[in-house]
């Protein structure tokens, strides 16, 4: 009932806005000092550059945060209360987007907000709210809207739809590196949601404009990546730090809410090994 959807709407908005009161007392932190300066000093078309042109980058591409720390600096200037506000509201915009995503899948609106609410909760996101400079938030936005389009299109065939999730899968693109990861959760909505009726060709003519779209894409991330930072100064490997970030990951999914103890690290195999089945 229309009711319900919208009690429930505004339930996860005042939940939000509660919960997430106490970021006025964040200020700026690390990284967000970078983007400020960045967006005062620089002339315009100098900034575009500095964020669109791969030539000139070290660290990853992400043009779209960029774009975002530009018309927050326009709007508040050096002051941090903006940023947040800003940061905040996108996070409940992401809440209201699951909320209507769950709900459509599950035809239960309460299992939607229970997905919102435990959304809106999660310990392990809390940082990417509180903190500017992290692109998570800005992505989930564009990665939700572009999930919510295709299960439009692939329901009911509207050629808009397809546009509008086309375009919002180039703005996670262009927001985070793990906007990548969109085309396959894109098809798995498809085949496991939907599951409507098409042949080989159907599939591969789908999906070609996303694949075409990810091949340059993967060039200039890897013409950053090769020259950049991480490879130069921090280097990759298969051991250390990368493993140990691995097991806090894993560690976050089982129980997001909870400190890492010996029942969490047990929790944590037990999902490592039900999203190996699942995957398989």
């Amino acid at each position: 009932p229309a009711k319900w959807l919208l009690l429930s709407s505004a339930a996860i908005l005042v939940a939000g806005v509660v919960m997430f009161s106490p970021v006025f007392a964040a200020g700026f932190w690390t990284d967000d000092y970078t983007f400020v300066e960045m967006a005062a000093r620089l002339p315009f078309v100098q900034y575009l550059r500095q964020y669109f042109d791969p030539r000139d980058l070290i660290s990853w591409y992400r043009p779209l945060q960029g774009m975002l720390w530009w018309l927050e600096y326009l709007f508040f200037g050096a002051n941090p209360n903006g940023y947040h506000v800003v940061n905040v509201a996108i996070h409940i915009a992401n809440c209201l987007l699951l909320f209507g995503l769950v709900t459509r899948v599950t035809r239960k609106w309460w299992i939607g907000f229970v997905a919102a609410l435990a959304f809106l909760s999660l310990q392990s996101i809390a940082i990417d709210v509180f903190w500017p400079g992290v692109a998570d938030p800005q992505l989930t936005l564009f990665f939700l809207a572009a999930l919510w389009f295709w299960l439009i299109y692939l329901e009911k065939g509207r050629r808009w739809a397809f546009v509008a999730s086309f375009l919002f899968f180039v703005s996670t693109l262009l927001t985070k590196e793990m906007g990548a990861t969109l085309i396959a959760v894109m098809f798995l909505a498809d085949r496991l949601l939907v599951n409507a009726p098409s042949t080989l060709k159907q599939l591969s003519l789908r999906y070609l404009p996303f694949a075409a779209v990810m091949i340059p894409y993967a060039l200039v991330e890897y013409s950053i990546q090769t020259r950049g930072v991480y490879v130069t100064f921090v280097t990759y490997g298969t051991g250390g730090k990368p493993v140990e970030n691995l097991a806090q990951y894993l560690l976050w999914l089982a129980l997001p809410w909870s400190p890492g103890t010996i029942a969490n690290l047990v929790a944590a195999a037990v999902v490592a090994i039900a999203l190996s089945y699942l995957i398989v």
